[in-house]
């Protein structure tokens, strides 16, 4: 990482690729201090030297390490059924969510296709609840639903989970690592 830009150079990412994924400037911050730390000790921290390292010989970390991390991270905070690939998910539907087009998705993410990417936009439960209360809102108060769209989408929504989903759906109860909902721990949702 160079210490005045705004993204990573991921060398070796899923699939085997290289890409550069930007980031923001809290993260930024929050480098450039674990960067200023690891300089302090007389670790490398040149541009090309991997920013997270292994303590054995100080090349990149084995994925096994990011993954039992990851893990131990989870447990700590008492999240269940949710991995690494959580992460990534969480990040894309986020982006998406803040308004970030479908093609940039792609590009942080390194996928070849965009439909790979295209998977994000399934609304979450939530997403479908916020519509049925904003569709009723609109009822209550007399005023006519401006989307009549609204309904066509919910009727879908509830034909195209499996069984398990529409009964897990309908109970309230979410199916750990399942795109459509995730655990939540201190107010952050992962998406599986």
């Amino acid at each position: 990482m160079d210490r005045g830009e705004s993204a990573l150079v991921v060398q070796r990412g899923k699939g085997g690729k290289r890409r550069v994924v930007g980031i923001g400037p809290a993260l930024k911050a929050l480098l450039r201090q674990f960067l200023d730390r690891k300089d302090a000790r007389g670790e490398a921290v040149e541009a090309n030297a991997p920013v997270f390292a292994s303590e054995r010989g100080g090349g990149p970390l084995d994925p096994s390490a990011i993954w039992r991390s990851v893990a131990q991270a989870y447990r700590v905070v008492g999240i269940r059924g949710a991995n690494v690939h959580s992460l990534r998910h969480t990040h894309a539907r986020r982006l998406l969510a803040s308004g970030a087009d479908l093609a940039a998705v792609q590009h942080q993410l390194g996928h070849a296709s965009l439909a790979t990417t295209g998977i994000y936009l399934k609304p979450t439960l939530e997403d479908r609840v916020q519509a049925v209360a904003r569709m009723e809102a609109a009822r209550s108060d007399g005023t006519q639903v401006k989307d009549r769209r609204l309904a066509d989408r919910l009727a879908q929504s509830r034909r195209s989970p499996t069984n398990r989903g529409r009964k897990l759906a309908s109970s309230g109860h979410t199916r750990p690592g399942s795109q459509d909902e995730a655990p939540v721990a201190g107010g952050v949702a992962v998406l599986g």
